[in-house]
């Protein structure tokens, strides 16, 4: 039975899950994939503008030049993820796991990074411009040319 995209949330305890997927450029604008397992798919180019992402694991997932303008990825794993050139405007990652994440060239511009973790991630050239990084832990990550970065 193939995933449908447009079923609504997952009744309690089914797990759904689209490891290792191959979803290049498809459009999951607005969708709600709470808790979906993600981990390993390639998401590059895809539109997740506007989807609830919260609680997902993105872990290991290809999310190059993908939209994730105004999504929630509230407490999302993202560990080991490659964002490279990612629109991640207005972005909610409250809580998020980024640890060595690749963020290189990424739009963070006024996103809510609070309490984020970012313990060795590559954010290079990166728009941080009035993003929201209160309680985010950023150590050992890598922050050359990155501008705008703003402690609101």
């Amino acid at each position: 039975m193939p995933f449908n995209f447009q079923k609504p949330r997952a009744s309690s305890g089914e797990v759904r899950s689209l490891r290792g997927a191959h979803l290049i450029r498809v459009n999951l604008s607005q969708m709600d994939l709470r808790g979906v397992d993600l981990s390993h798919a390639d998401l590059s180019g895809a539109d997740l503008s506007g989807a609830d992402l919260s609680h997902a694991n993105l872990s290991e997932a290809y999310l190059q030049a993908a939209n994730l303008t105004q999504a929630n990825l509230a407490h999302a794993n993202l560990s080991h993820a490659d964002l490279t050139d990612a629109n991640l405007f207005r972005v909610c990652l409250r809580g998020a796991n980024l640890q060595e994440a690749h963020l290189t060239r990424a739009n963070l511009e006024r996103a809510d990074l609070t309490e984020a973790q970012f313990q060795n991630a590559f954010l290079w050239q990166c728009n941080l411009k009035d993003a929201d990084l209160r309680g985010a832990i950023i150590e050992e990550s890598q922050l050359q040319q990155t501008k705008g970065i703003g402690f609101n």
